[in-house]
């Protein structure tokens, strides 16, 4: 059976000891939470299919004055139905990847946080 023809279903069963993806996911997600990781998500509920976006964000200094937040984004496409589930995967993904930006989100305090974080990866046309 070709890749293409197999898809979306693995073309062999895991082999015996081998973890499954879903159950992958939700250790990753459980980790996320333990490490201190926390989500955010932007769609609109309204019109789905306009695309959306998850953000994966962590505080990067335990000092009580540091402003500098770790993130790691996943974008939904437009015309794609957003999934909170699949957005969380992506980008808690993306974080332990290493696919993050520091950035100074906390400059106007943690009551901001998630004002800043949205301004800061809507996209504005």
């Amino acid at each position: 059976m070709t890749p293409e023809k197999s898809w979306p279903f693995p073309p062999e069963a895991p082999k015996e000891g081998e973890q499954v993806v879903k159950g992958h996911i939700a250790s990753l997600a459980q980790q996320a939470r333990e490490d201190g990781i926390q989500l955010l998500y932007h769609f609109d509920r309204d019109y789905p299919k306009l695309g959306g976006y998850t953000i994966a964000y962590r505080k990067s200094s335990p000092y009580r004055s540091g402003k500098m937040v770790d993130v790691a984004v996943s974008y939904c496409s437009e015309g794609d139905t957003f999934d909170k589930k699949v957005g969380r995967e992506l980008a808690i993904s993306n974080f332990y990847d290493g696919k993050t930006v520091q950035v100074p989100a906390l400059a106007y305090g943690e009551d901001y946080l998630h004002s800043v974080l949205r301004e800061m990866f809507t996209w504005h046309f």
